[in-house]
């Protein structure tokens, strides 16, 4: 119940604000392109490089859109050099002293089963968790997808694992819990976490830590100096306060028109977003 409330408090955000309203818009006119159909046959056909390839235009040219984002494909989530794992696509938002990651996001093809999804999953939180303990930061943002449906989830500092965040069911590696590009909340979901880059404080305590699976193991990068150990509970709390992003920055990246105008659409209700009949 709890979940629903503050799911239900972040569409309401985006529905209020004059800005994120005018983004949904936008958003939902840029996936309504024929320009995506090809990509979409890619993502629900080829392997893992369409769903990436179909991910890569959602994320660039429908949400983090502006001059302030980077989205990035193939990084590693620390800067350390026995880092050698690659992130499928890292969304970073750009200060003048260095890329400021948001968002790790990992890619499976449309046909994975559960155990394809579950590693996909294990390793947004790898990625999240090593990225954590390299860098004072209080919380991260990650995806996981195939083809062309996805999820969202949170990781704090010190998680066990990761935190569903939309859709917010409790269950792991089930395609059922994952919603297809179009579904309104999702695109919602998306334009909130672009405006809260640094996720709130109160999201820990109204939303829920998966417990880990026991297949989950940590890869051994994370056994190199300076970077996090398979037990994130045993290590001591960040040496800083978490990195905040100006109030300034985020006024100015929400900011993102014009528009063309024939791209806005009249108004929400001209929407035509329909979910995947299952």
């Amino acid at each position: 119940m709890a979940s629903q409330i503050w799911i239900h408090s972040i569409i309401k955000e985006v529905d209020d604000n004059e800005s994120m309203r005018t983004h949904f818009r936008f958003a939902c006119s840029m996936i309504q392109n024929p320009i995506v159909q090809p990509l979409i046959a890619h993502a629900t056909t080829q392997l893992e490089w369409g769903t990436t390839m179909f991910w890569c235009y959602m994320m660039t040219r429908a949400i983090f859109i502006d001059g302030n984002w980077l989205v990035a494909p193939e990084m590693p989530p620390t800067t350390h050099p026995a880092d050698r794992r690659r992130v499928d696509e890292i969304v970073s938002f750009l200060t003048k002293d260095r890329p400021l990651h948001i968002m790790f996001n990992e890619s499976k093809h449309a046909k994975a089963s559960t155990r394809d999804i579950t590693e996909a999953e294990s390793q947004c939180f790898t990625a999240c968790c090593a990225y954590m303990f390299s860098i004072a930061q209080g919380g991260v943002w990650g995806m996981t997808r195939f083809g062309t449906k996805c999820r969202l989830w949170l990781y704090y500092y010190n998680d066990e694992y990761l935190r569903p965040f939309y859709p917010s069911g409790s269950s792991l590696g089930e395609k059922d819990e994952y919603v297809n590009f179009d579904d309104p909340n999702l695109i919602k979901s998306l334009i909130y976490i672009k405006n809260h880059p640094i996720p709130a404080k109160e999201l820990k305590h109204i939303t829920c830590i998966s417990p880990r699976p026991a297949t989950v193991q940590l890869s051994k990068e994370f056994e190199e100096p300076g970077v996090a150990s398979p037990q994130p509970s045993e290590h001591p709390p960040p040496p800083t306060d978490p990195v905040e992003i100006p109030e300034e920055f985020i006024l100015k990246s929400n900011a993102f028109l014009p528009v063309p105008a024939e791209l806005i659409l009249k108004s929400q209700g001209d929407v035509d977003v329909q979910m995947e009949n299952e």
